[in-house]
């Protein structure tokens, strides 16, 4: 096959399509793309507004508990240690250094 029989295909596929049919397919794809736009708009609106109170209390309880959990793996982390586990206090310090990591922000 070379490009001259693939174009001469193209341009007789292109006779066969109607134009209506390009036309009903772009108008589709228009409006999609309109609902989209519009459903993203109300999404970063509804974002922005102010949490609730409930909200903001849950969310400092979890951040509260989140804290106390780091600090139950360190002291687990340095007792483990004391013991001579030392792999178990690797991963318990790992698992403190994660939550302290979330509290902060991080992924």
């Amino acid at each position: 096959m070379d490009s001259r029989w693939i174009e001469a295909q193209r341009r007789e596929m292109e006779k066969l399509i109607s134009p209506e049919l390009i036309k009903s397919r772009d108008l589709a794809r228009q409006s999609y793309f309109d609902h989209m736009e519009k459903e993203m708009a109300d999404h970063v609106s509804r974002s922005i507004e102010p949490l609730s109170g409930k909200k903001q209390s849950t969310l400092i309880e979890l951040r509260e508990s989140i804290e106390k959990l780091a600090q139950k793996y360190k002291q687990d982390a340095h007792s483990s240690s004391l013991f001579g586990d030392q792999d178990k206090a690797r991963v318990y310090n790992c698992f403190a250094n994660q939550l302290e990591n979330l509290l902060k922000g991080g992924a």
